[in-house]
Parts: C-alpha cells; sequence; structure tokens
C-alpha cells in the first residue's frame, strides 16, 4: 500500500515519510519530520523540529510533538 496525504495537509519535501502513512487534513509536517511505516496522522496534527516515530503510531486530532511546552515551570 502507498501513501495517503490529504490535499489540505502540508508537508516539507524534506520530511521523510514511510510506507503505508496516513496523513488526514490540515496536518503539517516540518522538515526534521521522520514518520515510520503504518504511522496514522488524523486531522490537525503538527510535527516540528527533529522528530522520528517509529513504526504503527496513530497521533490523534490537534496534537503537537516537536515544539517547546506550553508549561514550563
Amino acid at each position: 500500500m502507498s501513501k495517503s496525504i490529504e490535499t489540505t495537509a502540508w508537508i516539507d519535501p524534506r520530511a521523510e515519510i514511510g510506507a503505508d502513512v496516513k496523513i488526514g487534513p490540515f496536518c503539517s509536517v516540518g522538515p526534521g519530520a521522520k514518520i515510520g511505516p503504518g504511522t496514522r496522522l488524523m486531522n490537525n496534527v503538527t510535527l516540528m523540529g527533529n522528530v522520528t516515530l517509529g513504526a504503527g503510531n496513530v497521533l490523534y486530532p490537534n496534537v503537537v510533538v516537536g515544539a517547546e511546552p506550553q508549561d514550563i515551570s
């Protein structure tokens, strides 16, 4: 099976996308992202910075991975 990327998703051309990855609507994948095979990004998922996801992950709506934490206290 091949990759499935929604037309509203933004994927940096330098990102590494594995086989059978499904990227949902309004996702954003930055240049340092590496997504393992069989991973699913639901809607509105953001991957930024140098992020590596292994195989078979599911990231649910509105997840942000690789950003600075919101609460640094």
